[in-house]
């Protein structure tokens, strides 16, 4: 992962089951420091909203945490 940059989104796996969980993710994050990140793989079968919020509060970037059907425009 150090040696990913200059990334605008990121998207990660925060459920913790089979993939990272909050604490993991955050620290991807903070290895590739993209401008935004999006949070996914939570909320269905694994995980829930609070792993997603979790990974929010965990780093420096913006956090996008979206919902099924709901989409972001990025410009």
């Amino acid at each position: 992962m150090k040696s990913v940059n200059e990334i605008d989104v990121a998207l990660l796996p925060v459920g913790g089951t089979y993939t990272m969980n909050a604490e993991d993710a955050a620290e991807a994050i903070r290895q590739i420091n993209p401008k935004m990140a999006i949070p996914y793989h939570w909320g269905d079968i694994v995980g829930g909203k609070s792993d997603a919020e979790q990974f929010a509060k965990s780093v420096q970037c913006d956090v996008k945490i979206l919902t099924p059907g709901q989409t972001i425009k990025l410009e």
